[in-house]
């Protein structure tokens, strides 16, 4: 909650008994706020007091028993790096003040030179700038960690290509020396035809000759033109086993012709297209097609652990693209393999829904828990459990986000588990948004900066204000769709902000960014003009997502 709503609880570090008594009294008078102050007579005692924890901030004279100087403060800094410091000095000197702030002090006050609205003012603000430091370096280990998993990610999807590419150069190798076996064994076989004049050309030995034949060229034809059959080891053996079983055919025919064996046609897979409008049926194919090798149990069973199903019919369509896309459903399908014990079914639909393409996996594994489910639809909070499972949830929400569409999870403990992705179909993505407006309101430059990547790198047309003044003129003085604005600020606060930007304009939404979000969502505060609140820190992909809600 805002400090304004509770004593603020001070730490007097003063070894001068009478000035220590008289800032005690004058805060011990202030209303609003309401003060509690602990007093500590030396640094010693100031850095115990610290530890204890329960304080708001800490207000430190230079001149001490145990201490003196710029190496009081630190001391004390170390011993209480999240707590915001304001020097109290005797002597004005700018050069320690200078070089103090920017070792990390809140302010520089003299003794005898500050009165008792400065004293509020400073302790106010110190103690505002100092949280939104440390979220701001809770937002940066945050940053980094993401980029970490995202560049992790990225590691094992380009291993995976690489082993894709060598085992495609292998198959191109095996392809060439079988296709040159091939042609020798065709030849043979012309020749023996040829050669034998006892059997008629209408008779039924030839024409079961003639049919592996046939066989024998449709198979070596697929393999040589279809490329998404050569770089699919298993496919291609397949067509060289009904080969085999062809070219055994036709000497069966020549020596019996009633013991001719029937081969079994092969299906073929169509070349991938990579295209920017991407059809969910295929998607689905892919995806199913390279975990269809991977799902029979360990133990040397040759049965399925897990049997596919998919429903609905071509058509489904979105603009994305197609690399991330199966990135996530690769996720999913995994997520629903590890939940299924033994046996199972995992069944995939793609259908449309107005102007929405709908993709679901569904299985009938162990499901998750309802705390579970609520992480993994939070952005911010879905992570990895220490089994494993489920997995990739970081990046599922990006690949969402990116895509603007949003996640629906339903689960029971037992009976399994729905992942619903649902987009915006080709149809109704087919003419392109206009770049949304967004105005970015916080006094604090880092957190700026921050919004302002995230969201010019997501495509968005961004203007960042200083302060809520700032932020209320410049909302005057142009066209926006969106406002995103922190809560405490100097001059004008974000709830005033955003009664003024209702006024105004009611329709554009108004996204308050608080580190409090969590608490006011459990006390379901929302200050009047405010459509939804967000909490700091936040990541990327919350951000991406808490957006789209206003698309």
């Amino acid at each position: 909650m805002p400090i304004t709503n509770r004593p603020i609880q001070v730490l007097l570090v003063e070894d001068n008994r009478e000035h220590s008594e008289l800032l005690g009294r004058l805060l011990g008078e202030s209303e609003h706020p309401v003060f509690t102050v602990a007093s500590a007579v030396s640094l010693a005692e100031g850095v115990r007091l610290a530890f204890e924890g329960g304080l708001d901030i800490v207000l430190l004279d230079l001149t001490l028993p145990d201490s003196v100087g710029v190496a009081t403060f630190h001391r004390m800094n170390e011993a209480a790096p999240d707590l915001p410091i304001v020097i109290l000095s005797g002597v004005s000197d700018v050069t320690a003040a200078i070089e103090l702030v920017q070792k990390g002090a809140q302010d520089y006050l003299v003794k005898g030179h500050v009165d008792m609205q400065m004293m509020l003012r400073s302790i106010q603000y110190a103690i505002e700038r100092k949280r939104a430091q440390v979220a701001a370096r809770r937002d940066n280990a945050e940053l980094e960690a993401r980029v970490k998993e995202r560049t992790t990610a990225l590691e094992a999807v380009n291993e995976q290509l690489q082993r894709e590419i060598a085992e495609r150069r292998q198959a191109e190798e095996q392809l060439v020396k079988i296709n040159q076996q091939l042609t020798v064994a065709l030849a043979e076989l012309r020749a023996v035809q040829r050669s034998r004049a006892v059997v008629e050309r209408s008779g039924p030995a030839t024409r079961e000759i003639e049919e592996a034949l046939r066989r024998i060229q449709q198979h070596s034809e697929v393999v040589l033109r279809a490329p998404a059959v050569i770089a699919n080891p298993e496919k291609v053996t397949e067509h060289f086993q009904q080969i085999l079983q062809a070219a055994e055919a036709g000497r069966k025919a020549l020596r019996k012709p009633d013991d001719l064996s029937e081969a079994v046609a092969a299906d073929v897979v169509p070349p991938e297209e990579m295209v920017q409008t991407v059809a969910l049926d295929t998607l689905i194919d892919h995806i199913t097609g390279l975990f269809q090798p991977k799902i029979t149990d360990h133990a040397g069973d040759a049965a399925p652990k897990v049997a596919f199903e998919r429903r609905g019919g071509p058509g489904v369509e979105i603009h994305g693209d197609p690399i991330r896309l199966r990135e996530m459903l690769t996720h999913l399908v995994r997520n629903s393999m590890n939940a299924i014990p033994r046996r199972g079914t995992i069944t995939i639909v793609a259908h449309q829904q107005g102007d929405d393409a709908i993709l679901s996996v569904q299985d009938d594994g162990l499901g998750v828990t309802e705390a579970v489910r609520q992480r993994l639809l939070d952005p911010s909070a879905a992570a990895e459990r220490a089994d494993g499972w489920p997995r990739g949830y970081a990046v599922i929400h990006e690949v969402v986000a990116r895509h603007r569409g949003r996640l629906e999870i339903e689960s029971r403990k037992g009976i399994g588990t729905t992942v619903r992705v649902i987009f915006p179909s080709a149809k109704s993505a087919a003419a392109p948004l206009p770049r949304r407006r967004v105005l970015v309101v916080d006094d604090d430059p880092i957190v700026r900066e921050v919004i302002h990547t995230y969201l010019t790198d997501d495509g968005y047309a961004v203007t960042v204000a200083v302060n809520g003044r700032d932020g209320l003129e410049k909302f005057c003085g142009a066209e926006f769709d969106i406002v995103l604005t922190d809560r405490s600020m100097p001059e004008v606060e974000g709830d005033e902000l955003a009664r003024e930007v209702k006024k105004r304009r009611p329709e554009v939404p108004v996204i308050l960014v608080t580190g409090f979000g969590d608490i006011m969502a459990a006390t379901g505060e929302k200050p009047e003009g405010v459509d939804l609140v967000m909490c700091k820190p936040f990541t990327m992909a919350g951000l991406q997502t808490t957006l789209a809600k206003f698309r």
